[in-house]
């Protein structure tokens, strides 16, 4: 029997996960809208952007009996200082973390070995600018011995 995986709670806990250390107002769920500091610059903050996966339901025993999910997270600020910082909460909060989701099993989080985000960008179609660098992660997602979500 074929199960479809519900994604939501998957990317919830990650989300939450990235509010316990960034801050709960620093950590946004798609498109972020920054807080500014005191001098007008973006406060360190991360954007998830959430993949739906490569959606084949998971069977016990069949072909797809796990599913691997890559996603991004951006990790932003006013200036190099803060974007760097916030690469740094995003890592602190996200390496080795193991996401929840109800009647699933998951493993821990990885950043994609094969990937490198390369220097900082700067993003200019917003004022102030920000500069950013996008962070590739991975983690597995798994039924239990005999259960579905």
């Amino acid at each position: 029997m074929t199960t479809p995986i519900p994604l939501e709670p998957y990317y919830d806990s990650i989300h939450a996960r990235l509010g316990a250390i960034l801050g709960a107002t620093h950590a946004h769920l798609g498109e972020p809208s920054a807080v500014m500091d005191k001098d007008g610059r973006a406060h360190p903050h991360a954007a998830l952007y959430p993949s739906p996966g490569w959606q084949h339901g998971v069977s016990r025993g069949g072909d797809v009996d796990q599913i691997a999910l890559t996603f991004q997270v951006t990790a932003a600020g006013g200036d190099t200082a803060r974007a760097l910082r916030a690469v740094d909460r995003v890592r602190e909060a996200l390496t080795g973390f193991t996401p929840s989701s109800p009647g699933l099993c998951c493993g821990h989080l990885a950043e994609v070995d094969s990937y490198d985000p390369g220097p900082l960008r700067i993003g200019r179609d917003v004022q102030p600018a920000r500069y950013y660098a996008p962070l590739l992660w991975s983690g597995l997602i798994w039924l239990p011995e005999g259960g579905t979500p």
